[in-house]
């Protein structure tokens, strides 16, 4: 398998995103480069920190904080998805009734 790495813009004080679009400073959020890949399209880079960019080996230590990092931040969305529909659940039984007691006006 192909060595992965990130590249990190000293000119842009921030980190590539993938698909080589675009900075960062959130470091999860970088993108994750293949090395032979990376070089081929940027031949001149390197792993030399005083270069304009340069390559960041990526250790299981990244990956695993990049993990945690989206992990809890799916656990704040499932929150937020669970408020939202107990919300609209709500609602929705406040009209029913509301419907419910404007027929029987009727009969």
């Amino acid at each position: 398998m192909n060595k992965l790495v990130l590249i990190y813009s000293n000119e842009h004080g921030a980190w590539w995103r993938s698909n080589y679009c675009g900075y960062t400073n959130d470091i999860t959020n970088a993108g994750i480069f293949e090395y032979e890949d990376a070089l081929k399209h940027y031949p001149r880079m390197s792993y030399d920190k005083d270069n304009d960019d340069y390559f960041i080996n990526v250790t299981q230590e990244m990956i695993r904080d990049s993990y945690d990092a989206i992990a809890s931040e799916v656990c704040k969305l499932q929150d937020k998805l669970l408020y939202l529909t107990t919300l609209l659940n709500t609602i929705s039984n406040c009209d029913i009734g509301q419907e419910e007691e404007r027929t029987n006006d009727y009969l």
